[in-house]
C-alpha cells in the first residue's frame, strides 16, 4: 500500500478521534529549523553528505484532551517549510529550486497548567515527511519516518486565545529516496542521523 495514503489516513483518524475529546486547542505556528547530521544516499553506489541546513515554515497542530479536566490528550500536526540555506559536506546547497517540505504527524501530549492564564503542553510522537533535493541535475524524493518531541507554554491573551512559544526536535527512523530514471522510478534507502531542533511561535485558540 501505498505510503503517503496510509500516512494520511493515520492522520485522518487522530483528527477524527481528537473530535470526541472534551476540550481541544488548535494552534498555527511559525518555525525555524536548526538541523545537523550524516545523510546517506542509496542508488546505485551510496552517497554520504555532512548536512547542515535552515528551514522556515508553519504548523498547524490540533490537540484535544480526553476530558476539561484530564492532562491527557491526543495531538495531529501538518506543516510545510521551505530551506533557507543549506551546506553539503562543507559546500553551500542551493535550495532556491527545491519545492516545500511537507509532514504530517500525531502522538500524545501532557498538559501542565500553572494557572488560568498560562498552561505548558508536552508531547511526543511521529512524524512522516516528504521532500527533494535537486542533486547531478536530477531531483531526487526523500521520504522519513522521524521519532518528535515537543514542547508548549501558552499564555492566555483574550478569552480563548493563547500565544504558543515552544520548541520541538526529531530523529530519523526510516527513509526512502526515489530517483526518476527515464520514465521509472528507481528506489534506494535513506539513512540519516540529522537531528532537527525547531523553536516555534504562534497563537492558539481553545474550544
Amino acid at each position: 500500500m501505498n505510503k503517503r495514503v496510509v500516512m494520511i489516513g493515520l492522520f485522518v483518524l487522530l483528527a477524527s478521534l481528537s473530535l470526541s475529546g472534551g476540550i481541544g486547542t488548535v494552534t498555527v505556528t511559525g518555525f525555524y529549523t536548526m538541523a545537523a547530521g550524516t545523510e546517506t544516499y542509496y542508488i546505485g553506489a551510496p552517497f554520504e553528505s555532512e548536512s547542515k541546513f535552515n528551514d522556515f515554515g508553519v504548523k498547524v497542530q490540533g490537540t484535544s484532551f480526553f476530558s476539561p479536566t484530564s492532562p491527557f490528550g491526543l495531538s495531529y500536526a501538518a506543516s510545510a517549510s521551505k530551506t533557507l540555506s543549506s551546506t553539503m559536506n562543507g559546500t553551500a546547497y542551493d535550495a532556491t529550486y527545491d519545492p516545500w517540505a511537507w509532514a504530517f504527524g500525531g502522538g500524545a501530549t501532557f498538559r501542565i497548567s500553572k494557572s488560568s492564564e498560562m498552561y505548558f503542553e508536552v508531547g511526543a510522537g511521529v512524524e512522516y515527511a516528504f521532500r527533494a533535493k535537486t542533486m547531478g541535475g536530477s531531483s531526487i524524493d526523500i521520504r522519513q519516518l522521524s521519532a518528535t518531541g515537543q514542547a508548549l507554554i501558552n499564555y492566555a491573551l483574550l478569552g480563548n486565545i493563547f500565544l504558543s512559544t515552544g520548541v520541538s526536535v526529531s530523529y530519523p527512523l526510516w527513509g526512502e529516496n526515489r530517483l526518476p530514471v527515464g520514465g521509472l522510478t528507481a528506489l534506494g534507502e535513506y539513512t540519516s542521523t540529522v537531528v532537527t531542533f525547531a523553536p516555534s511561535v504562534g497563537f492558539s485558540v481553545a474550544y
